[in-house]
C-alpha cells in the first residue's frame, strides 16, 4: 500500500513542477505586459503633445536644430548652476 502511494506521489511531482513553472512564467509575462502598457500610454501622450507645431519646434530646438536661414550660436564657458 505504501509503495502504491509513493508511486502516485512520484507521478504527480513532474506535472506539479510544470504547473508551478508555468504560473511563474505567466506572472513574469503579466508584469512585462503591465510595463509595456504604461510605456504605450506614455508614448501616446507624448505623440499627442508633439502634434502641435509649437511643441514640435521646442523639441527640435532642444536637440540643437535651427530653422532654415537662422544662424546657430554656441556659447561656451558659462558657469554651471
Amino acid at each position: 500500500m505504501l509503495l502504491v502511494l509513493c508511486a502516485i506521489v512520484y507521478l504527480y511531482i513532474a506535472p506539479a513542477r510544470s504547473l508551478i513553472e508555468t504560473l511563474h512564467a505567466a506572472s513574469s509575462r503579466h508584469a512585462t505586459l503591465v510595463q509595456l502598457q504604461v510605456q504605450h500610454s506614455q508614448l501616446t501622450a507624448q505623440e499627442k503633445a508633439l502634434e502641435s507645431p509649437d511643441a514640435l519646434e521646442e523639441a527640435a530646438r532642444s536637440l540643437g536644430l535651427v530653422q532654415q536661414g537662422e544662424h546657430p550660436y554656441v556659447i561656451s564657458g558659462l558657469p554651471s548652476n
